[in-house]
């Protein structure tokens, strides 16, 4: 019988990897501009991991590493929303794994890429996180919305180099 390849060891080991350096990068190196609001790229090792080895291991490490992360180092109120929303962040990149990996130039590599990040950043974080804000803060949806949608774009321009520049040297590691 075969293994699937998300239960496979070195793939669990390098998801944990991910995971850890998920929390590091979102609870440490992140800054918080208000209470609402924190900038950093500690969703990168998430989308990594999707687009490395798939949508259940990109799902699992996001939802690990919220889970984690909010027990380590809690900033606010938890709430399963934002831990729906970071699995959301590694599974949709898992769903563009196939493509990527067949992608025959550099060019559909990061059109893939920029797709994947674009939708990471729409529907989780800008769409989902400030819903579940609403929720939390009791403030208006279109109070909250134009500050996070600015954030998330710079996020995303940020986002797309670095996961470019990472893709290329760890898929020969995968």
């Amino acid at each position: 019988m075969q293994k699937s390849t998300v239960f496979k060891t070195s793939v669990m080991v390098k998801c944990g990897l991910f995971v850890a350096l998920s929390i590091v990068l979102t609870r440490v190196f992140s800054v918080n501009l208000t209470p609402h609001l924190r900038v950093g790229i500690g969703q990168v090792p998430i989308m990594l991991s999707g687009f490395l080895f798939g949508p259940i291991a990109g799902g699992l490490v996001g939802g690990i590493a919220d889970l984690v992360g909010v027990s380590l180092v809690p900033n606010g109120t938890p709430h399963l929303g934002f831990t729906f929303s970071s699995m959301l962040t590694g599974i949709f990149p898992g769903i563009f794994m196939m493509r990527l990996r067949y992608a025959q130039t550099k060019r559909e590599e990061i059109i893939y890429i920029i797709i994947a990040s674009a939708l990471v950043m729409l529907i989780p974080h800008i769409i989902l996180n400030t819903f579940w804000l609403t929720q939390l803060l009791g403030k208006g949806f279109v109070v909250l919305l134009p500050l996070r949608a600015l954030k998330c774009v710079i996020e995303f321009v940020v986002n797309v180099f670095i996961i470019t520049a990472l893709y290329k040297v760890l898929k020969q590691f995968s």
